[in-house]
């Protein structure tokens, strides 16, 4: 397991990260086997001269040792290459420890403390340096896949290192490790220079505006107004502050048990055998658990384990608790929990990521182990036992995992402001207050027509039309006085029948027309209506004058619908309109035929204007037209208005359509958003029904675009769970569907190049356009599954051409999924191959050999035409006759396309010529 896993890992390499994912997993390697050197020495010469009580002087002397380090490296190593600083990082190291080791005969209790305090400062710097160089190398989801590899080189350092200090302190005096980790020192500063080189961290503006300098001070100012990264910093203080504890529990129980003439082998074996335990952990669990849990969750796995540990040394005690207390140390601090929480600060903005980390690391880590280290101190001056000690690291764990929780909002929230960096909210329009209704009357005024009419809407919409004065009948903007007749006319305003007539003399005919229509409405006169037709010449106003006579029986059937005729057959658009006016404004029965004919002619206005006739007659029967009249956008607005004010009967006539596979596509497109409009509820819920149902990907699209809309206008609309879980399925195996199918055409013509013809090449592209559609569909769909987290900003963000917006968008979607989804999900997006993709998909493919000719097969019956026509064309390219009774099948089913046509006349001259060698 532990191999696959190896494997697997050492795959997921890209060609420009091994030169720094080589030399990182060297230097940890080669640093961590001589730092074991170190410890070894360290602890064996401390603990035999001095009691383990005395420890936490050593911790708080770390702590003040490094802070004043922190100072100067801030002070002085501003504007330097990383990988100097961490190269001269590391001779000082190679230095300062062979010094130890020159002058070991000198050293007395202040020189055993002195490498006790050495050895926990080099480690916190060259390792600060170290990361935070490799946070600038690699974007986040980089360091996710490559950090655990990266962290194995510390685990077989300290291997290494221990193997080496066991065989070494059985033959040599303790002081000599001193001297063998020194050189292993002197050898590791020479890697440094061969990292890339990232460039020297740039200031930050908002320090320089500041005034900030480079120093502990300014560092700490940074730390205090990021909320992130103060609670990093919480975080670290309660990590040490634990750990310190566990490392004062383990050497106290051992330097109580064991001799102190065995305690260098001791700490030796136990080294090893911890170092085992955590290479296994670094190779198994740190991939597994980043893979399928988010950052967080790992970091949850070392402090539970300390608080059952402390719980252990309560009950239990003794070295065997002690040992399994470290165990649990040994095993995770320096493979789950180092990476997890290396990969904290990998989301912080680079030119303020090393100021961070550097104060973070050592006051947070150091700051937690002087506390600790404090209260140490205080139990051996009151003589407590063992036990209390245990009591406070069970407490300190239970922080430790209450800090991890609290971060991960802060966490996430990086990543999320990225992302929404540049988006717009629309809010809704605001209640009419007397502000509102001051600024629209102001706009009935306005000399632009549209900003007139859009008033007069709103005034409409919100059931407010009865405030519109009378005197807007006088507007200069023909436009806007028709739409205001009309609205007189729905309230039955006798009141505007003055002003009315006064737009009888009004040189616009169609106005005129209209003001017929709404004379007629609102105050009959069948004598005012004869005296119109027979002084008024125009067209449009003959022709309302004839539909509101019949209306009124004032004039013979037979004649009014001569002269209805009449303008049928050849009057001009603009009276045709002013008939369907005529009958919409008077909700007229009996002009069935004349409304159809009306919608089937070629001017838009004229359709459009007996669409409108039609939903103000209301008759059932002209759903079917009105339904069709959804196929064109110049008359689709109108019949949703209507189809919307026909209720009931609306919604069934295109529920039946939906399911209307006959109907055209252009039509059927369009009944979600129109469905969607009428009843959200009802519709949300037949949509969601239909939606896994459906075989047409547009329409599939157009159902979840609808679904989108309508969750945004009401907040509290609910969609069944379960079926968006069976349509986020569904969506995840198509397209790892036609990820399968794409590849097995591009190995097919790898392996045989006759097949790569312009077919083969556009069938490719097709099948990837249609995996990257099913992707979108997917996050559309998790965001309306998911109403907490914005999924697609995360989409938008994974189409980035930045590497930091696309690994911010991945980490924010590896951690919104969970449970079987995240993996297959992850790889459909990440920078993966395709053929690595494929080997995530979980359950979401069926596993097949297919040759060539079987993904042709299976495409031939895809659901979209599209596809099937390029494939029927890529047959006819290669001549396959066995695909000539399909392309048959196809073309009686009515897909008529030339190109189906084309290699139908291919393989049938196939089929000819083999006759022809037959009968020769």
């Amino acid at each position: 397991m532990a191999r696959m896993e190896w494997l697997r890992t050492l795959s997921k390499i890209r060609s420009g990260e091994r030169r720094d994912v080589g030399f990182a997993f060297a230097m940890l390697l080669a640093f961590v086997a001589s730092y074991q050197l170190l410890e070894t020495a360290r602890d064996a010469l401390f603990l035999a001269s001095i009691p383990a009580t005395r420890l936490p002087w050593v911790y708080l002397g770390i702590a003040v040792v490094a802070l004043g380090v922190t100072q100067f490296q801030l002070r002085y190593a501003r504007g330097v290459r990383p990988r100097v600083v961490l190269a001269a990082w590391m001779g000082l190291a190679a230095t300062v420890t062979f010094g130890f080791w020159w002058w070991h005969e000198a050293l007395g209790t202040g020189g055993l403390y002195a490498v006790a305090i050495w050895s926990g400062v080099v480690t916190s710097l060259v390792l600060v340096h170290l990361w935070t160089l490799l946070g600038d190398l690699f974007t986040i989801s980089q360091a996710k896949r490559l950090y655990g590899l990266i962290g194995a080189g510390s685990v077989v350092g300290a291997i290494l290192g221990s193997a080496l200090a066991t065989w070494l302190a059985t033959r040599w005096p303790a002081q000599l490790l001193l001297l063998a980790a020194a050189v292993g020192f002197a050898l590791t500063s020479l890697l440094p220079m061969g990292f890339r080189d990232p460039g020297p961290v740039q200031n930050d503006d908002t320090d320089k505006a500041a005034g900030d300098g480079p120093s502990l001070g300014a560092a700490a100012r940074l730390v205090a107004d990021d909320p992130y990264a103060r609670r990093l910093l919480v975080l670290l203080f309660s990590v040490s502050g634990t750990l310190t504890l566990v490392d004062f529990l383990f050497k106290s129980i051992v330097a109580a048990e064991v001799p102190a003439a065995e305690l260098g082998a001791f700490f030796a074996s136990v080294a090893l055998a911890l170092n085992v335990l955590s290479l296994f952990s670094q190779l198994v669990l740190v991939g597994f658990l980043l893979r399928r849990f988010d950052v967080h969750a790992a970091l949850s796995v070392l402090p539970a384990l300390m608080a059952l540990g402390g719980a252990g040394v309560l009950v239990v005690g003794g070295l065997p608790a002690a040992l399994l207390l470290k165990g649990a140390d040994g095993s995770l601090r320096y493979s789950l929990q180092r990476t997890a929480t290396e990969l904290l600060f990998v989301p912080l903005r680079a030119e303020v990521r090393g100021r961070i980390k550097a104060f973070v690391d050592v006051v947070g880590q150091r700051g937690g182990q002087a506390l600790a280290s404090l209260l140490i101190l205080a139990l051996a001056a009151v003589g407590a036992p063992l036990t209390v000690a245990a009591v406070l690291l069970v407490v300190a764990s239970g922080l430790w995992l209450s800090a991890v929780f609290e971060l991960r909002v802060h966490y996430l929230n990086i990543f999320r402001r990225r992302l929404r960096a540049g988006e717009v909210s629309v809010s809704d329009f605001p209640e009419l207050d007397v502000a509102s209704l001051e600024t629209l009357f102001v706009a009935l005024g306005s000399e632009n027509p549209k900003e007139a009419v859009a008033a007069l809407e709103v005034l409409a919409s919100e059931g407010r039309a009865h405030l519109v004065p009378t005197f807007i009948l006088y507007h200069p903007a023909p436009p806007v006085v028709e739409r205001a007749l009309t609205l007189f006319s729905e309230q039955g305003r006798a009141s505007a029948v003055p002003a009315i007539d006064r737009l009888f003399s009004h040189p616009e005919a169609r106005l005129r027309a209209a003001a017929v229509g709404a004379r007629a409405a609102l105050a009959p006169d069948a004598a005012l209506l004869i005296d119109l037709f027979d002084s008024d010449t125009s067209p449009e106003v003959r022709a309302a004058v004839a539909v509101n006579l019949l209306v009124e029986g004032a004039m013979s059937e037979e004649e009014a619908r001569g002269n209805v005729e009449a303008i049928l057959e050849m009057g001009p658009d603009s009276a045709r309109v002013a008939l369907a006016e005529a009958i919409g404004r008077r909700a007229a029965e009996g002009f069935d035929s004349v409304l159809k004919r009306l919608a089937d002619a070629a001017a838009t206005e004229v359709r459009a204007a007996a669409i409108r006739a039609m939903g103000a007659v209301g008759s059932e029967m002209f759903l079917p037209t009105i339904i069709a009249a959804l196929g064109s956008e110049s008359t689709r607005p109108v019949a949703r208005e209507v189809l919307a004010r026909m209720g009931p009967a609306a919604f069934r006539a295109l529920e039946q359509a939906l399911n209307d596979r006959e109907l055209p596509e252009l039509v059927r497109w369009t009944l979600p958003a129109t469905l969607a409009g009428l009843n959200p509820g009802r519709a949300a819920a037949l949509l969601l029904e239909q939606l896994p149902e459906e075989s047409s990907g547009m329409v599939r699209y157009r159902i979840i675009l609808a679904l989108e809309a309508m969750t945004l206008r009401d907040t509290s609309l609910r969609l069944d769970r379960g079926r968006l879980d069976q349509a986020i399925s569904a969506h995840v195996g198509r397209a790892y569907r036609y990820l399968d199918r794409r590849l097995s055409l591009e190995r097919g013509a790898a392996q045989n190049p006759a097949l790569r013809t312009p077919g083969h090449l556009l069938l490719v592209r097709m099948l990837a356009d249609k995996q990257h559609n099913a992707v979108e569909r997917l996050f559309r769909l998790l965001e309306l599954r998911h109403r907490r987290e914005r999924f697609l900003p995360i989409w938008r963000g994974l189409q980035s051409g930045s590497p930091e917006v696309r690994a911010a968008s991945l980490e924010l979607l590896e951690s919104a999924l969970s449970g079987e989804l995240r993996g297959p999900v992850v790889a459909l997006v990440d920078d993966s191959p395709d053929r690595e993709r494929l080997e995530n998909a979980a359950g979401f493919r069926q596993v097949s050999r297919q040759d060539y000719e079987d993904v042709l097969a299976e495409l031939l019956d895809s659901s979209s035409d599209t596809v099937r026509v390029v494939t029927a064309h890529h047959v006819g390219e290669l001549r396959l006759r066995r695909f000539r009774a399909r392309l048959m099948e196809l073309r009686e089913r009515g897909t008529d396309r030339v190109d189906l046509e084309l290699a139908l006349e291919r393989l049938t001259e196939g089929v000819q010529g083999q006759e022809v060698a037959d009968a020769g």
